[in-house]
């Protein structure tokens, strides 16, 4: 059923998904296209309402997260009672967490919602996970780590 999914149907949410995978480095076009779709997968959809945050400095980062709908305002603060600044506008398309995931850090910045909007996330321990089954992602991501 999933060879058949990922031949045969091919729709504009699942070339997002696939597209939106590949734009993080290490899930970049020296991984086979079924390694894509396995990730494909494992991501949760979640919903954000408008002023909530996503994540903040200083917490853990143990997810990719990629912005399906809406925008993120990206925040710095130089500690967690501080006013924040901002930094930047994400949108539809780009991903979070890809290379602090990695290491487990801590997050340096804060993602807050400007509108209601719906993530993808990929925890990165379902990741971690596959690499043991998959020589090119555990590759890959090896490269990153060093990096």
């Amino acid at each position: 059923m999933e060879i058949k999914i990922s031949k045969e149907y091919q729709d504009k949410w699942r070339k997002f998904i696939k597209r939106s995978l590949r734009n993080v480095e290490y899930l970049n076009k020296s991984i086979p296209e079924e390694i894509i779709e396995e990730i494909s997968y494992k991501l949760v959809m979640k919903n954000i309402s408008k002023g909530d945050y996503l994540f903040k400095v200083g917490e853990p980062c143990k997810e990719i997260y990629i912005v399906c709908k809406g925008r993120i305002e990206i925040l710095i603060s130089n500690n967690r009672h501080s006013n924040e600044t901002y930094l930047d506008t994400i949108y539809a398309g780009c991903s979070v967490g890809s290379y602090s995931a990695l290491n487990v850090e801590d997050y340096s910045i804060s993602g807050k919602a400007l509108t209601d909007w719906v993530i993808l996330k990929l925890e990165f321990i379902a990741l971690e996970a596959m690499r043991s089954e998959y020589e090119e992602l555990d590759d890959s991501i090896a490269e990153y780590e060093q990096y």
